[in-house]
């Protein structure tokens, strides 16, 4: 079972099940022992993210500099710096129009 210590703000998260499954986030903040905000800078934004169980979630080792570091410090968090961070995680040869794709072609089709 997933624990809170196994996660931390910041860090990168695939999501395992729901309708946003295979879908890559960022972990903004703890809500609870088993449950994190979480937001992807597009359907979930910084000022609506949703809350997850963390058995729905699995980690990327590493946090991305950008966002952990804005985190830990305490200044604010943009949308622009959580897509730019998932933007690695995206498909190399994305096909959009998906829906499930942070990409910036995906701004094009809406």
């Amino acid at each position: 079972m997933e624990s809170a210590k196994d996660f931390f703000p910041g860090q990168i998260v695939f999501s395992k099940a729901g309708r946003d499954k295979g879908k890559a986030f960022v972990i903004l903040a703890p809500a609870g022992d088993r449950e994190v905000w979480i937001a992807d800078g597009l359907g979930r934004t910084v000022e609506a993210p949703k809350r997850k169980k963390l058995k729905h979630l699995q980690g990327v080792n590493l946090p991305d500099n950008g966002v952990y570091s804005r985190l830990r410090e305490g200044k604010k968090l943009e949308n622009s710096h959580i897509r730019e961070a998932l933007r690695k995680y995206s498909r190399e040869e994305c096909q959009c129009p998906c829906s499930r794709c942070p990409c910036e072609r995906q701004k094009e089709v809406r």
